[in-house]
């Protein structure tokens, strides 16, 4: 073999040495690539399975309510649950009341609630702002109680701004001021039995009374008319069926869109936002509690709240709040309702516990400046307020002409004793007609002495 073919042939063996060397580095390397894409597979499938079980683990600890399911007519909200780390709240949580820090209340905010006595409340807190000297805005905004997130930084920075001390009224569900970064204020409010405030606005909303009637209700149409209360029950119309049965819970629950479904987490919300940002939520049904409870916890603007309101039981102003005739509803529409009003009545007994427990308080250690003690000084005889309020206009008594939903307290009487249709009457009203010493002690537990000279005053 020549030199020259000895050199070609290692040539040769030097190439496909380094060929099978390259052969060997990509197959290498494309082994190590899969193995891992494989690894990598692998590890993420392990993960969703491990995260399938979790998810199926907690199911039932779950509350999925799609709007889907919410629209739909057939939806159960007595099966909406939720589960809570926390123990129930009680009425008696956070008392006694430090009344240290809310008698130094600057800001106050009013959350009217519509058929819960508003009127009658208003106009005890317009003439209590001329006695006590603070400065008291009602606001116009009566229909958007759900608000946007910029609506609730418009009535914050509204509240923030006005001169103090500010005592705000409005109809809206509950905002925390702290998550927008300003001071919390003394929220108040006055509820009333979920039932008869429920029949109350039935018919005011076909009715009025003898003030707004004139203005607001003349064009009220036939249809709405002829529904009786029994009809919207029995045949589970709209207006009376499960899905429009929280109407006194969200103002305590709050924005959220789960505190205007039924269900028990609004519930338990509700409770928890009385017992930490509402210093007092008053009953109508004890109103004379409610305005001595409000007396001892809110001096500042609820000094003399006794005096103004026996000046409007005596005035006579509160018989333009009774509603026209209705039908009288049937035991068993009544009953059947408050059977669909099962939580907002547990939420009316929580709020009606509590209000005893803080009048327990005062009554045992009661403040200067109360009832109770009658230590305040009355600048101003009774018998001139009762003269007063007597020319009261519609317009003092906190009216509007778009609300349906102010007014004072309802009761059921028949009308002219023929049982087939009745009216409305202010609770208030019945009051004026059998005022005694004791409808006159607004703490309804006061002295002798204090109802024999009140008694004489009168």
């Amino acid at each position: 073999m020549s030199s020259s073919d000895m050199r070609l042939e290692v040539t040769w063996q030097l190439v496909l040495k380094k060929l099978a060397k390259w052969n060997s580095t990509v197959s290498l390397t494309y082994i190590r690539r899969y193995y891992q894409t494989v690894t990598a597979i692998s590890l993420i499938g392990l993960l969703l399975i491990m995260s399938m079980l979790n998810l199926l683990r907690g199911k039932s600890h779950l509350v999925s309510v799609s709007a889907d399911s919410i629209a739909e007519s057939s939806v159960n909200f007595s099966s909406l649950s939720a589960k809570f780390d926390l123990p129930p709240p009680k009425p008696d949580a956070g008392l006694p009341i430090n009344t240290d820090e809310t008698s130094q209340s600057n800001k106050v905010i009013y959350n009217r609630i519509d058929k819960s006595g508003t009127r009658t409340f208003l106009y005890i807190i317009k003439k209590l702002a001329l006695r006590n000297r603070f400065n008291h805005i009602s606001s116009d905004i009566w229909a958007a109680k759900y608000t946007s997130n910029d609506q609730q930084k418009d009535m914050i920075t509204e509240v923030n701004t006005s001169p103090s001390p500010l005592l705000y009224d409005r109809p809206v569900h509950y905002i925390h001021f702290p998550r927008y970064g300003a001071n919390q204020p003394s929220w108040i409010s006055l509820v009333r039995d979920p039932l008869e405030r429920f029949v109350s606005l039935f018919y005011y909303k076909r009715y009025g009374d003898v003030r707004t009637r004139p203005k607001t209700f003349k064009n009220a149409s036939i249809s709405m008319v002829k529904h009786t209360f029994d009809d919207c029950v029995l045949k589970n119309r709209a207006e009376c069926s499960t899905k429009n049965v929280m109407q006194i819970i969200p103002y305590f629950c709050g924005q959220g869109a789960g505190c205007r479904i039924p269900n028990r987490w609004a519930l338990e919300t509700a409770k928890r936002n009385i017992i930490d940002n509402f210093v007092v939520v008053g009953v109508l049904e004890e109103l004379n509690t409610t305005l001595f409870v409000l007396q001892n916890v809110l001096p500042r603007f609820f000094k003399g709240a006794e005096d103004a309101y026996i000046s409007l039981l005596l005035s006579g102003v509160v018989r333009g709040y009774s509603s026209f005739a209705g039908e009288v509803p049937s035991e068993a529409a009544m009953s059947k309702m408050k059977e669909r009003l099962t939580l907002e009545y547990e939420l009316y007994y929580f709020i009606k516990e509590r209000l005893e427990l803080m009048k327990q308080q005062f009554i045992v250690y009661p403040l200067q400046n109360t009832i109770l003690v009658n230590s305040h000084s009355r600048e101003e005889s009774l018998t001139d307020e009762v003269n007063e309020d007597t020319h009261v206009t519609s317009e003092d008594d906190g009216d509007r002409e778009t609300t349906p939903d102010d007014k004072g307290s309802d009761t059921h009487g028949n009308e002219n004793g023929d049982g087939e249709k009745f009216s409305i009457v202010d609770e208030d009203d019945s009051k004026v007609d059998n005022l005694n010493t004791d409808s006159v002690n607004a703490s309804q537990d006061g002295d002798e002495n204090e109802q024999a000279q009140t008694t004489d005053e009168e």
